[in-house]
C-alpha cells in the first residue's frame, strides 16, 4: 500500500521532482456491477486474475520445454508473470491456482503469436479488473497490466501507445470525481514535465535517425501535461508548475546513455502513475493512469531494446 505523499520528493527517471504539501486520502473501492443471473453464482474476479497468470505461467513453461531456442526471450517474461502471480496471491490470501498450459504450435513463429494473444487477453482482464477495484488492489492491477502490455514488444509486436484524451474531456463533469486525487494528479503533472525535459536532453545526444522517435514520444509526454493541467484547474487548483531544470541521474554523453537516460525517464514516469491509481476512485482518472503507465513501460521496454535488450519490469511504477 502507498503511503500519503507529504513534501515527497519523487524521482522520476533519475530527475528529482519536488511536490510539497501534498496528502491523500484513498477513495472507497468502486462498486463492481454484476449482470450475471442470480441463479448463477459469479466467479471471484480476484480468482479470475489469478487463474489467468496461473495459466500465462504454465503455458510459457510449455513454450520454453517446446521450443529452448526462445528460451532468451521467454524466461525473463515467464519471471514477470511469476512475480505477478505471487502478489497477487499476496494481497487477495488466496491460494494460488494451478494453471493449465495452453497447446503449443510446432513453430516459434505460432508461439509467439499465441503468446502475444495470451498477453493481449491477460491485459484486457486485467484492465478492466482495475478499473472496478479499489485501493491498492488498483494500483497493482495497473501494473500488472502495463507489464503485459509491455510483453508484446519482445515478442515480436510493433508498439502501439494509447492515445490520450483531449484536454476538453478532462474538464467534463464526468472526469471530476471531488479534489481526493489532486495530489496524485498534480504528481503525475510533475513528472510528465521532468519527462519532457529529459527528452530535450536525450534529443541532444542522439543522430538524426533516431529524432523522430525521441520527439514523438516528448509529445506524447507533452499532451498528457495538458490533460492533467485541466483537470487540476476542474478541480479548483492551479497546476504545479514546472522546473526550470532538473538533475539528472548520470551524465548523458553519446547515444547510448541518451537513450538510457529515455528508458529510466518512462520507468520513473510509471510510479506516479501507480501512484495515482492508488489514490483516485475516478474512473476517468484511472482509465487514463491505465493507459499512460502502459504507454511508459513499453515504450521504456523500446529505448532499452535500442541500447541492448527489452527487458521487461514485473511491476511498473511500485
Amino acid at each position: 500500500m502507498m503511503p500519503p505523499l507529504n513534501r515527497r520528493t519523487v524521482v522520476l527517471g533519475g530527475l528529482a521532482v519536488l511536490t510539497a504539501g501534498c496528502s491523500a486520502s484513498r477513495q472507497p473501492a468502486a462498486a463492481h456491477p454484476s449482470s450475471a443471473p442470480t441463479s448463477a453464482p459469479r466467479l471471484d474476479p480476484q480468482l479470475a486474475e489469478l487463474a489467468a497468470e496461473a495459466t500465462l505461467v504454465a503455458t510459457y513453461d510449455a513454450a520454453l520445454r517446446a521450443h529452448p531456442g526462445l528460451a532468451a526471450s521467454l524466461r525473463p517474461i515467464r519471471a514477470n508473470h511469476a512475480e505477478h502471480l505471487a502478489a497477487l496471491a499476496t494481497l487477495t490470501a488466496k491460494a494460488r491456482p494451478a494453471g493449465r498450459a495452453e497447446r503449443i504450435p510446432a513453430s516459434t513463429a505460432g508461439t509467439q503469436r499465441l503468446l502475444r494473444m495470451a498477453e493481449e487477453r491477460a491485459t484486457r482482464l486485467l484492465t478492466q479488473a482495475c478499473l472496478a477495484a479499489g485501493p491498492p488492489r488498483a494500483a497493482l492491477l495497473g501494473s500488472i497490466a502495463a507489464s503485459e502490455r509491455s510483453h508484446l514488444v519482445p515478442l515480436g509486436a510493433a508498439p502501439t501507445p494509447a492515445a490520450a484524451p483531449t484536454p476538453a474531456a478532462a474538464r467534463t463533469p464526468a472526469a471530476v470525481g471531488g479534489t481526493a486525487d489532486l495530489p496524485g494528479l498534480q504528481l503525475a503533472l510533475a513528472g510528465q514535465q521532468a519527462v519532457r525535459w529529459g527528452y530535450d536532453v536525450v534529443g541532444g545526444q542522439v543522430p538524426a535517425a533516431l529524432q523522430p522517435a525521441v520527439r514523438a514520444a516528448q509529445a506524447g509526454h507533452v499532451a498528457v501535461e495538458e490533460v492533467l493541467s485541466a483537470a487540476v484547474r476542474a478541480r479548483n487548483a492551479r497546476p504545479v508548475a514546472a522546473q526550470a531544470a532538473y538533475s539528472l541521474p548520470f551524465p548523458v554523453a553519446g547515444q547510448r546513455a541518451a537513450l538510457r537516460l529515455a528508458a529510466q525517464l518512462e520507468d520513473g514516469s510509471t510510479g506516479s502513475w501507480h501512484y495515482l491509481l492508488a489514490t483516485t476512485g475516478d474512473r476517468a482518472v484511472r482509465s487514463l493512469a491505465i493507459a499512460m503507465l502502459g504507454n511508459a513501460a513499453v515504450q521504456a521496454v523500446v529505448w532499452r531494446a535500442r541500447y541492448g535488450s527489452p527487458t521487461t519490469v514485473a511491476l511498473p511504477g511500485s
